[in-house]
């Protein structure tokens, strides 16, 4: 006899299939109504899938709108950019330490071992600490001297939304890295990194809610936030260029 489910050949008395599994004492009705379900559950698509497909798309119309005019679409983002504006700042912390690698192993690659871990994993968290450390300062300059009702959701998707432009910048020192255009690629990192240092205060003042509400002009709150950026540098960056320096002397 055959297997009512895959039609599998199967002995005569056999409980089941040694196939598929199909119980063969159910009746052919019952059978063919698994056999369908099982079918629109294979054909139904992933929901982790579709929420990844989503979201990169998200991503992906809030990056072009952001990219054409970051000034007056800065102003439509809300706190449920907050995801979008996170995921900027992630890029943003891994790009110049993956600049720094693809510089080291195109061009000294075939000298030297160039450990992945060291030049850019590493550096990739001290960086994201410091631009963590950043927003929360831009958070708490803006509630204290502004008085406003924003939260820190709102601080990270706004500068977030206008890193963006940084992140171009990283992007063209990254794909000169790669072709060995050197000199482009470090124009391009010190644009990008000139644009992260101007987008503290364009996203100071974006924040700025009410005139009369403000106890402090933006531009003096940019100066308190990179006064306090310095100090945190002073304190983060002693251990990170320590082990930079290990780094190279195993070079």
């Amino acid at each position: 006899m055959d297997c009512p489910k895959c039609g599998n050949l199967v002995e005569e008395g056999a409980n089941f299939c040694l196939k598929c599994g199909c119980s063969l004492n159910e009746s052919s009705d019952e059978v063919a109504a698994t056999a369908q379900e099982t079918e629109q559950k294979s054909g139904e698509p992933n929901p982790y899938i579709e929420k990844v497909k989503t979201g990169s798309m998200n991503y992906w119309k809030f990056f072009v709108e952001m990219l054409k005019s970051p000034t007056s679409k800065v102003n439509s983002v809300v706190k449920s950019d907050f995801l979008n504006g996170s995921i900027t700042l992630v890029l943003l912390s891994i790009f110049l330490p993956l600049i720094v690698f693809t510089h080291i192993k195109v061009q000294f690659g075939q000298f030297v071992n160039v450990s992945f871990f060291d030049t850019v994993v590493s550096p990739f968290f001290y960086i994201l600490i410091f631009i963590t450390i950043t927003s929360f300062v831009i958070f708490a300059v803006t509630k204290f001297f502004n008085q406003s009702s924003l939260t820190f959701f709102d601080v990270v998707a706004k500068f977030g939304a206008y890193n963006i432009v940084s992140i171009c910048f990283f992007l063209g020192a990254f794909v000169f890295a790669i072709i060995k255009a050197v000199s482009f690629s470090m124009y391009f990192i010190s644009f990008g990194l000139l644009s992260f240092i101007v987008t503290i205060a364009l996203t100071l003042y974006s924040l700025k809610k009410d005139e009369k509400a403000t106890r402090v002009d933006p531009i003096y709150g940019a100066f308190i936030v990179y006064l306090a950026l310095a100090i945190v540098l002073l304190i983060i960056g002693e251990s990170f260029l320590y082990q930079m320096n290990q780094m190279l002397w195993r070079f």
